[in-house]
């Protein structure tokens, strides 16, 4: 039984270590249309608006709609979540490739939608599995190992789609179907994704294959407190998203830097701090478990001193403040991220993880993609278009992210004293 058990285990830990491998892919190209918008832009004649919906709008939706959709027909079997993380990683393959060979604007935002479908299915299974394989003991660092796949993805998505960009270009070697460097890209970045789907598909445990059955036993948190939970896990996201954003364009507007290098130094400073960040806050709930019930004692700070950061910046321009604040910014919000999404694991078994995972990141994609980034400009409309306005404006949208902490922290404090009255039988 032992030597089953070890088996099993190390089978858990190769397929966690190729899903992970599959997050950062997944992640990667849901970054790189913005990477080449301009060329898209100019390709296909778009309006802002056009080229905003192609960029972003179009793949969240989709997202959000299968994930929901997904969550519904979720049984929590292990054939479920095989078809899930085989089917999502194929089809949104195909819908990168598609994006190379799209020949008209519809056709691109067609290929989008099968990006953004593909990926809801993958990314709430791959989370689940891996997170599954860390076990009770680990929740935290497993937890850290997928968001740091995330990050490290969207992070490396600008600089390394840029420099194919200009190599593909330079070099000549755009093929003769696909004119335009851009195009060569989809293609040769969907490469690296059939070879993480033969490597997931070789190492889906192939014991009780065919079961139906649930994976583990399911923790009874009623809903009040999974949508505390939610609120207080989505604030940090929807704050590191609009200052993911925007903060290029800050250090154009405050540093008098060039698009090229803001982009190369805001790049490089999250691509530290915030895998950095999450792996701290997984080790911080590893060794104070307690935490895992209590994530907004945490993530409240954790926006305060953000905002406060932030607004420092209205006070103290300059390229040496800018790249410190970003660096504790994501540090902070790295730490709160993975303590939050810690925290809903935390809640509910394995059977039920990857529905409630469905759930939360459709809401994390609407919420944290489409609404931090376009709240940020609206505010900073609002005051001008200054640097001083737009880091005001990225400090002020820390105060609704820390009210929807708080009022999180009280839905889950409620919830809980109610399943201890004997409402709800806990696990």
């Amino acid at each position: 039984m032992g030597g089953q058990s070890d088996g099993e285990g190390r089978e858990a830990r190769g397929l966690a270590a190729a899903l992970a491998a599959g997050v950062y892919l997944a992640y990667f190209d849901r970054a790189m249309p913005a990477a080449v918008a301009p060329l898209v832009k100019h390709d296909f004649g778009l309006s802002d608006t056009a080229l905003g919906f192609a960029t972003a709008t179009a793949a969240a939706l989709a997202y959000a709609a299968v994930a929901i959709m997904q969550a519904l027909l979720d049984d929590g079997g292990r054939r479920r979540r095989d078809a899930a993380l085989i089917g999502g990683v194929i089809a949104w393959t195909i819908g990168t490739v598609a994006l190379a060979f799209a020949g008209t604007f519809r056709l691109y935002i067609a290929a989008e939608l099968l990006v953004g479908g593909g990926q809801a299915a993958f990314v709430p299974a791959a989370a689940s599995a891996i997170v599954a394989a860390g076990g009770e003991a680990k929740l935290g660092r497993a937890t850290a190992r997928f968001t740091s796949a995330s990050t490290l993805g969207r992070s490396s998505a600008l600089l390394a789609t840029g420099l194919l960009i200009g190599a593909i270009a330079a070099a000549g070697i755009a093929l003769p179907v696909l004119p335009a460097a851009w195009r060569t890209v989809f293609l040769v970045t969907a490469l690296p994704n059939a070879i993480v789907a033969v490597s997931i598909v070789a190492r889906l445990p192939r014991a009780s294959a065919g079961a139906a059955t649930a994976e583990g036993c399911s923790a009874a948190a009623p809903p009040i407190v999974l949508i505390g939970g939610f609120l207080v896990a989505v604030a940090p996201v929807m704050l590191i998203q609009a200052v993911g954003a925007w903060y290029p364009v800050l250090l154009v507007r405050i540093a008098a830097l060039s698009p090229g290098r803001a982009a190369v130094f805001a790049g490089a400073a999250t691509l530290v701090a915030a895998p950095l960040g999450q792996q701290l806050g997984g080790l911080l709930l590893d060794r104070r478990p307690e935490r895992r019930q209590r994530p907004a004692a945490t993530i409240a700070p954790a926006l305060a001193v953000a905002g406060i950061a932030l607004a420092l910046l209205g006070i103290v321009p300059g390229l040496g403040a800018a790249v410190t604040v970003l660096v504790g910014v994501d540090l902070v919000l790295g730490i709160a991220v993975a303590i939050g999404l810690a925290g809903i694991q935390s809640l509910v078994g394995n059977e039920r993880r990857r529905r409630v995972n469905s759930i939360f990141f459709a809401l994390v994609t609407l919420v944290g993609v489409g609404f931090g980034p376009l709240l940020a400009g609206r505010l900073s409309d609002r005051h001008g278009a200054t640097g001083a306005a737009l880091a005001g404006a990225l400090a002020e949208l820390a105060v609704p992210a820390l009210a929807a902490a708080i009022v999180g922290h009280l839905l889950m404090a409620r919830g809980m004293r109610y399943r201890r009255g004997g409402g709800v039988q806990g696990d």
